[in-house]
């Protein structure tokens, strides 16, 4: 059975096995089990940014991650395999074998409460935090993205090359409708460093029947993202070499309107 639809699971990548939470210290939930998505933001442990998206099937007492990350601007993907536990609302996912260092740790909250987590996992030097939702869909296909969502994006682009590397902080906001059939339409603000612009058009997209999708971009992906709590959520993640950008879709309708796309 999956999860009710108002849990969440923040966490943030560890090697840190803090002291297990105090009996009585959270109220009776559910252990996690079925599919989620995931997303992180952060940086590595030289300041440079990290951002990842994935998806994870946790059954029983062990799990499956598919995570694909933007280290430095570098697209790097990775299918990690480990072992489950939960105490009270702290929720521990270990990787085993030629996994093993990799540890996501967290807790299970309520909608509406937040939870503040940050560590370091010094066998992958990486800072980062962020939530992992419940899917609540048992497939997906194209008809799935259906409607009107807005969206954010923070970020940042790399600038220059080798020793004179510099991270230009970009943020957007915009809104994007989807026909269902593979065709969308967005139109956002961009605030570059100090400069700020508009854009809109067309994109085409693809839905796996595992709910992770892709934006494309002149046939290639350009993002990648999955859906979570039932189609209402999808954080994404920029595919371009040298940019660490992170979003977060939010749908507004589930209404269709025909699109073309060239």
């Amino acid at each position: 059975m999956l999860p009710h639809p108002f849990k969440v699971i923040l966490f943030t990548l560890s090697v840190l096995v803090g002291a297990n939470a105090k009996a009585g210290s959270c109220p009776h939930i559910q252990a996690p089990e079925g599919p989620y998505g995931i997303q992180l933001q952060g940086s590595l442990v030289d300041g440079k940014p990290y951002a990842a998206v994935g998806s994870a099937s946790i059954h029983q007492s062990t799990f499956t991650l598919h995570l694909t990350a933007s280290e430095a601007g570098s697209i790097i993907k990775k299918t990690i395999l480990g072992t489950v536990s939960v105490v009270d609302c702290e929720l521990n996912l270990a990787g085993s074998g030629v996994d093993l260092g990799f540890v996501l740790k967290g807790q299970i909250a309520e909608r509406g409460k937040e939870i503040f987590v940050t560590a370091i996992q010094p066998a992958q030097p990486i800072v980062a935090s962020g939530t992992m939702r419940p899917r609540l869909l048992r497939r997906c296909s194209n008809n799935t993205l259906k409607g009107t969502f807005t969206y954010i994006s923070q970020g940042f682009d790399r600038v220059g090359t080798g020793t004179n590397v510099q991270w230009a902080p970009i943020g957007k906001i915009g809104d994007e409708r989807f026909d269902g059939k593979g065709c969308s339409v967005y139109k956002e603000s961009i605030k570059q460093g100090i400069h700020f612009s508009e854009a809109e058009g067309p994109l085409k997209y693809r839905v796996s029947e595992d709910c992770t999708f892709e934006l494309l971009d002149q046939g290639e992906p350009a993002f990648l993202g999955v859906i979570v709590d039932n189609g209402q959520v999808m954080p994404y993640l920029k595919l371009v070499d040298g940019a660490v950008r992170l979003g977060e879709y939010t749908r507004i309708d589930h209404s269709s309107t025909p699109l073309n796309c060239p």
